[in-house]
């Protein structure tokens, strides 16, 4: 990271590269949400996946400056997914992603939104929008299915990232040349 950071010229290679990495970063946070805060859990548990949580993202210290000592889900929330400022937030990688693919060569004009323009549209209102005590709210069941839909919105709108610059800017496939005629080419 720090070599492409520092050592790279930071034209449309180097976008891709940021881009790239903020989504990969950005699908990492999601399944880590889903997979730790999903399912409520008894007392001194979820304090314990929260403090993991919080750890494996880099994040406790920044927690325990601003929080305290007051350890919710919905504070992790917050701080993780909704709080710009935060580089290790989801809403500080939606941002880096839009500033790089604002960057990206483009037709510029009267045409229509693109794909990926759109799904980070759509995610990065999502994440503004958040409201963390609905998504910590947990059923029931004791599943966070508020949280759950809200994540997976979030991975769809990032596929929907990945594959529109997928589409717009990188060539897939070749055209269809036929054997039998380029044989018979040959042979004249």
């Amino acid at each position: 990271t720090g070599l492409s950071m520092e050592s790279m010229t930071q034209g449309d290679g180097w976008r891709f590269l940021v881009i790239g990495r903020r989504v990969e970063r950005s699908f990492w946070l999601v399944d880590l949400l889903r997979s730790c805060l999903c399912e409520a859990r008894a007392g001194r548990v979820e304090d314990g996946v929260l403090e993991a949580l919080l750890i494996a993202n880099e994040s406790l210290m920044t927690h325990r400056l601003r929080y305290r000592a007051n350890l919710s889900v919905g504070n992790v929330l917050e701080l993780i997914v909704s709080e710009a400022s935060n580089p290790r937030a989801l809403a500080f990688q939606l941002e880096q992603i839009n500033a790089a693919l604002e960057k990206l060569p483009r037709q510029r004009g009267l045409r229509p939104i693109s794909g990926e323009e759109r799904a980070i549209l759509q995610a990065s209102t999502q994440v503004r929008l958040v409201d963390r005590d609905a998504l910590s709210a947990a059923e029931s069941s004791g599943q966070r299915t508020a949280l759950q839909t809200f994540l997976d919105q979030i991975r769809a709108n990032l596929e929907a990232i990945d594959q529109g610059l997928s589409h717009s800017y990188f060539i897939h496939v070749q055209p269809a040349r036929l054997l039998q005629a380029l044989a018979t080419r040959d042979e004249e």
